[in-house]
């Protein structure tokens, strides 16, 4: 893990990540997909990661249920992760093929980084600690690969297939520090109905 990040866990989160323009948390995964381990919220009150990602489910992303494989299926999932929240400004979704990032497809403004090595930028650093980047100020965070001047904060989720990882959420936000550690979760759970896709 990079020195500059923080993991996601109660001694991160006591003060709030909304005090903390520069924070980038680093979100280890739970046990597992549909562990019922627990995650502490700013507010003091216990989250169930199972319990907030059932929620998001059967809301948000619904529309990721019963995608065609290939590219027509990840285009319209792009396009349901962004119209998700309107702090949603660009959805990218990456494939891992050996040592890369390839992008698959995106909603919102276009990059030119279509292949990023594991280990660069905030995408390829989630890639390489195994864990989900939440970047409240992208211009504090040194790793960080600007797709746009006007990107604020960013998070990127990690996508597994039977334990291994096969690419990324990678949503950028105008807002700044657009993304708690509840929105990882509910995006953990679309990863999971993503990962046929890869």
């Amino acid at each position: 893990m990079a020195r500059h990040a923080r993991r996601c866990d109660s001694t991160a989160l006591k003060g709030g990540l909304r005090g903390s323009p520069a924070a980038t948390v680093v979100v280890p995964q739970p046990g597992g997909a549909g562990a019922a381990s627990t995650l502490p919220s700013r507010c003091g009150e216990r989250v169930t990661w199972q319990d907030g990602a059932r929620q998001m489910t059967d809301t948000a992303w619904e529309p990721l249920r019963d995608l065609p494989r290939g590219t027509a299926g990840l285009e319209r999932a792009a396009r349901a992760l962004r119209q998700a929240s309107s702090r949603h400004t660009s959805v990218y979704l990456y494939g891992l093929e050996g040592e890369t990032l390839v992008l698959r497809a995106f909603e919102g403004r276009p990059t030119d980084h279509t292949r990023i090595r594991v280990g660069e930028g905030v995408c390829g650093r989630a890639v390489a600690s195994g864990g989900s980047q939440l970047v409240a100020d992208v211009a504090g965070d040194p790793d960080y690969i600007s797709c746009s001047l006007e990107t604020r904060s960013e998070c990127v989720v990690l996508i597994r297939r039977d334990g291994r990882v096969v690419g990324q959420i990678d949503i950028d936000s105008d807002v700044p520090d657009a993304f708690t550690p509840e929105d990882v979760i509910g995006l953990e759970k679309a990863a999971d109905l993503l990962a046929p896709l890869l």
